[in-house]
């Protein structure tokens, strides 16, 4: 048996996440035993705590409620210290890490405790100037450092692994590219609204989680402009988190409370995709985002940021297009 250790920063829903859950899913429980390690109280861990109940190899369940998404050197150091006697008291043949918090500390005590074979997924660069300020080279410096002893990172776009070889977060060695995947679950039809297809009112849809890097603000403005030219629309907004009382109090601003509608979390995203017309994201940074998998899964046409993978998915003028900057004039031109 196979004792592996797969450790996210946070449980939240969100692209690692689901990634981090598709892995360990679809793992042989008769080959691989698995112990999950991340942050308490998400949608990730209720996924699992379901996916145990038709498991006889339960996945086991370690929560640390010190780990922090930003920098905190007291949380950090605790975090560490509770790594390294996690893996101290199991002998795993390998510890995978997810998100650049995990990734650094998980590396590094797992270093500490002779893991024989460590890897680390890098989603998306979260490690830039914009997001770290004046501590960039520090942390850019550990980041080197910890690739060193680093079986493979794994870089989710090719725009990503140039940028993570060049700077020399991973070497030429052991740096690899590892796209994003969905499930080839079956599309169910839209359902027929005849008051919807006789006022051919088009539905556009923005799946994310509201926060940074993406900028659900912005797509709420470009949905006012198209509205404001006579462009009759709806626009619907699947996803939680620390912005959407931001965009709830845009929303209200504008006077578009008719026509954009926050729907929260959601399990069926897919279901409400095959409703929509047209899907966008935008962003200011991004890896391989899933929602665009997921839209493109729904033979969608896609509006997105000219950021990270996202060209390496969308042909931009074929299947989609792609918007430079936050260009409000070209993005509504584009829907």
């Amino acid at each position: 048996m196979i004792r592996l250790l797969m450790g996210i920063t946070l449980s939240e829903v969100g692209g690692s996440q689901k990634v981090v859950y598709g892995i360990i899913s679809n793992l042989p429980e008769q080959v691989y035993d698995i112990t999950l390690v991340t942050s308490p109280d998400g949608e990730l861990l209720d996924w699992v705590r379901e996916l145990n109940q038709h498991r006889t190899n339960k996945i086991k369940i370690i929560t640390l409620n010190s780990i922090r998404r930003n920098l905190s050197p007291i949380y950090d150091l605790i975090t560490l210290v509770r790594l390294i006697r996690l893996m101290k008291k199991s002998d795993y043949n390998i510890a995978h890490f997810h998100n650049s918090k995990m990734g650094t500390l998980g590396r590094i005590a797992a270093k500490i405790c002779g893991v024989p074979r460590i890897y680390y997924t890098m989603h998306g660069l979260n490690l830039n100037i914009n997001t770290t300020g004046r501590i960039y080279p520090i942390l850019s410096l550990i980041e080197k450092m910890i690739a060193r002893f680093t079986t493979k990172v794994a870089f989710v776009s090719k725009y990503d692994m140039a940028i993570g070889i060049r700077n020399g977060w991973a070497s030429e060695a052991n740096a690899c590219l590892i796209y994003n995947g969905i499930s080839e679950a079956a599309v169910p039809e839209p359902p027929q609204n005849p008051t919807k297809a006789t006022e051919h009112v088009p539905i556009i849809a923005f799946v994310a989680r509201l926060a940074e890097p993406k900028v659900p603000e912005f797509a709420i403005r470009v949905s006012d402009k198209l509205l404001s030219a006579g462009y009759h629309h709806e626009l619907m907004i699947i996803g939680d988190g620390p912005k959407m009382e931001e965009c709830r109090s845009l929303i209200r601003s504008l006077g578009i409370e008719e026509y954009v509608s926050l729907l929260g979390k959601r399990r069926n995203v897919i279901e409400l995709l095959s409703e929509a017309d047209i899907f966008c994201l935008f962003s200011r940074w991004e890896g391989l985002p899933i929602s665009v998998l997921e839209a493109m899964l729904c033979e969608l046409p896609v509006v997105a940021s000219d950021v990270g993978g996202i060209p390496e998915l969308i042909e931009h003028g074929k299947t989609g297009y792609l918007v430079t900057g936050l260009n409000e004039d070209l993005a509504a031109e584009y829907l």
